[in-house]
Order: structure tokens, then C-alpha cells, then sequence
């Protein structure tokens, strides 16, 4: 059975699915069972002070006779062992008890049915989503492995953009690009975004982790990472205006003092004071 489970992939997943989701079932067991016992008890009094005919008084006893066969009555209740209009018909029908009990009893098996038997459901299809996205980012980590094999690289070695352009129109590579939902003219630049340390080669974290951020709608990781290095660049960018505003008033006053007559060039002091004026009014100083 086990070597059956491991051979066919739809069964292992069915295995680790009722394993991840053996959590929640639990708890929300509880909670039914929670429910059960209070609605029991309340069942199990009313049936005891209730003026029960004689020809129901067998089917009172043995449905809301005691806390542990109301429970089981509104089990079946739910799980269709027997119709719930028979455990109303112990507290004779038509009358005052009799409605309601049949709000109450209604009530649960609306909740049981359309509530918790949804959330289980719910809770068994997250886990499969989970574990099939899982399983995509498996294989595809394999795939990616399996392009560094091709290339002639180890786990542990690199690869430069030019051994990266020799397997870019590979088999392996296509069927990659396909997977993660990318042409191979959109793969071109693919070695510059995968190169984020900009060291001119990629390890296969670099390269796993780069093409699983491709896939799918962008994170708000990434669109932090985004912002932080817009931030960075047009503070160089910035920094570099400035440098070059210092630069062109260097020049400016370089070119000034050669074209000034020495009758109306001012003291050396003077000229310190302008240099310095200028080089603080761009906002950089070197």
C-alpha cells in the first residue's frame, strides 16, 4: 500500500493533504461536538418534562432519552441516518414544543450542513492549493538544477552571461520558459535581472529564486525592492547633477579668472570667498 501511495502522485498528495489538513478537521470536530452536546442537553431536558404521548413515549426514551443518544440523534440528523422530522414527532405535532423545537432543530441542521461541512471543504481545498503550488516550485527548482547540468556546471559553480546565451535556445530552457510563463525573446534580458549582486555571473539560487519571482503577480516584496532601488538610483542620479553643477563652476570661474584684466581682479581673499560661495550653492562640496 505504502510503495502504491509513493508510485501514483495523485494518491501521495491525497496523503499529505489529509495530513496537513488533520489540524483543522480536528478543531472543527470539537466544535461540532461542542454544539451537539449543548443542543443534547437541551433536547434531553425538554423531552423529560415534556407531556409526551403514550404511543411516542418508546421513541422519546430512545432518541432524547438521555445526553448520549441525543447526541446520536442529532448526528444522523445531519449525516442522513434517519429523517429529523421523526425526532420532532416525540413532542406531539402541532403543538407550542413541537415548533419550536423544529426553529431549534432546524436551525443546527442548517448551520452543520451549509456552515461547517463548507469549512472543512474550504479548508481540504486550501491544503491542495498549497500543496500543488509546492510541488510547481519543486519541479520547477529541478528544471532549473537540470539547465546548470546542461550547461556543465555543479550545484556550487556559476554561470557567466555568455554560457547563459549558449543555452538560452536549448530544449531544457524552452520548456523552462514555458513553464514559468515567459517567451524566449522576453528571456533575452532575463541574465541581467537574475544578476542582482551585478557580480557578471548567476548561482542556481540566484537563477531559482529569480525565475519563481517571474511567475504569478508581483509581491509586495518585490515592489519594495522596487522602491528601494528606485530611491537609490535618483539619489545617485542626484548626486551626480550636483557634482557635475560643482564641476561646470569650477570651470565657469577658471574661465573668469583668465579673461579678467589684472586692474579689476579682485584681492586673492575675494577670490577664495567667490570659489567658495559657489561650491556651497550647489550643495556638494569636494
Amino acid at each position: 500500500m505504502v510503495r502504491l501511495v509513493r508510485l501514483v502522485p495523485e494518491l501521495k498528495s491525497m496523503v499529505f493533504l489529509i495530513g496537513a489538513s488533520l489540524s483543522s478537521f480536528v478543531w472543527a470536530a470539537m466544535l461540532m461536538l461542542l454544539i451537539m452536546y449543548c443542543l443534547a442537553v437541551y433536547f434531553t431536558i425538554m423531552a423529560s418534562e415534556a407531556d409526551v404521548p403514550d404511543s411516542q413515549k418508546p421513541f422519546a426514551h430512545l432518541y432524547w432519552g438521555s445526553v448520549g443518544g441525543s447526541m446520536l440523534s442529532l448526528f444522523m440528523a445531519v449525516a442522513g441516518g434517519a429523517d429529523w422530522h421523526q425526532f420532532l414527532l416525540v413532542f406531539g405535532e402541532g403543538s407550542l414544543l413541537y415548533v419550536l423545537n423544529s426553529l431549534v432543530l432546524s436551525i443546527y441542521v442548517g448551520f452543520a450542513i451549509l456552515v461547517m461541512l463548507n469549512l472543512v471543504t474550504g479548508v481540504l481545498v486550501e491544503g491542495a492549493q498549497n500543496i500543488i503550488r509546492s510541488e510547481k516550485e519543486t519541479a520547477l527548482a529541478r528544471m532549473a538544477a537540470q539547465i546548470f547540468v546542461t550547461a556543465g556546471k555543479k550545484s556550487e559553480d556559476e554561470m557567466t552571461n555568455k554560457e547563459f546565451d549558449k543555452i538560452m535556445h536549448s530544449a531544457v530552457m524552452k520548456k523552462y520558459c514555458h513553464e514559468i510563463g515567459m517567451t524566449l525573446d522576453e528571456a533575452e534580458n532575463l541574465f541581467e535581472f537574475l544578476d542582482r549582486d551585478d557580480s557578471g555571473s548567476i548561482s542556481i539560487a540566484e537563477f531559482v529564486q529569480g525565475c519563481l519571482r517571474l511567475r504569478g503577480p508581483a509581491k509586495a516584496l518585490d515592489l519594495a525592492e522596487l522602491r528601494l532601488w528606485s530611491k537609490d538610483k535618483s539619489q545617485d542620479t542626484l548626486q551626480s547633477i550636483r557634482s557635475l553643477h560643482v564641476i561646470v563652476s569650477q570651470l565657469a570661474y577658471n574661465q573668469a579668472l583668465l579673461f579678467r584684466s589684472p586692474a579689476s581682479e579682485p584681492p586673492p581673499e575675494l577670490q577664495i570667498e567667490e570659489h567658495r560661495r559657489a561650491i556651497c550653492t550647489s550643495g556638494v562640496l569636494v
